[in-house]
Parts: C-alpha cells; sequence; structure tokens
C-alpha cells in the first residue's frame, strides 16, 4: 500500500512511474481486456454476468489509467525540479521529465478520444 501512495505522490523515480506503471502496467490491462473481449463474445455471449464483469473492468481500466497518468505527471514534476536543482546524479537536465509529461498530455487525449469513440458506436 505504501507503495501505491508513494506512487501516487510521485516519489516513485520517473523511470519506474513511467516504464512500469505507466507502460508495462498498460500492456497488461490491456492484454486482459483483449482476452476478456474475446471470451465474452465466444463463451458468455450476451449474458448479463458477462455484462457486469465487462463494467467492472472497465471502471477499473479507467482508474487505472488515472493513476497511472496522475503518477507519471507528478514523478516528471519532481524529476524536472530535482533536475533543476542538480539534484539527480546520472542527469542534470530536466528533458526527459518534460517528454514524460508530453507523454500524459497525448495519453489523456488519447483516452478522451477513445471514449468519444467507444460511446457513439
Amino acid at each position: 500500500m505504501d507503495f501505491i501512495k508513494k506512487t501516487w505522490r510521485g516519489e516513485t523515480p520517473l523511470i519506474v512511474s513511467y516504464w512500469i506503471i505507466g507502460v508495462l502496467g498498460n500492456l497488461v490491462i490491456s492484454f486482459i481486456a483483449l482476452t476478456l473481449e474475446s471470451l465474452g463474445t465466444t463463451v458468455y455471449g450476451e449474458s448479463l454476468i458477462f455484462g457486469l464483469i465487462a463494467l467492472f473492468y472497465s471502471v477499473f481500466m479507467i482508474c487505472y489509467m488515472v493513476f497511472s497518468l496522475v503518477s507519471i505527471w507528478r514523478s516528471a514534476g519532481k524529476y524536472i525540479a530535482d533536475a533543476k536543482t542538480d539534484n539527480i546524479i546520472t542527469s542534470n537536465s530536466p528533458f526527459w521529465g518534460y517528454v514524460a509529461r508530453v507523454m500524459v498530455v497525448l495519453g489523456i487525449i488519447q483516452v478522451i478520444f477513445g471514449l468519444i469513440d467507444e460511446f457513439t458506436k
């Protein structure tokens, strides 16, 4: 639980927030979503139980996306601040913090367009 709190507050290193929480975590969630989707159409059909599972998982996915995007944003902010005060041993440039923030903005835009696309079908 402490890891989740630290990650949410942006206290984990940017490399962990971006690559583990953001990239790897979203890959795992996407894989599970695709598996559930294929199971739902072949095994369960249009059952109410599968609909509830899909709804619960959709809510979980949205919560995880918010968690990962906020965590990356905050870690990037800490990275930028540390780089400007030379507290980062491996780098003295805030470049990667800014890149991570640009990717968060692009991720938010992607989520918005994905939701619009999903609800207009």
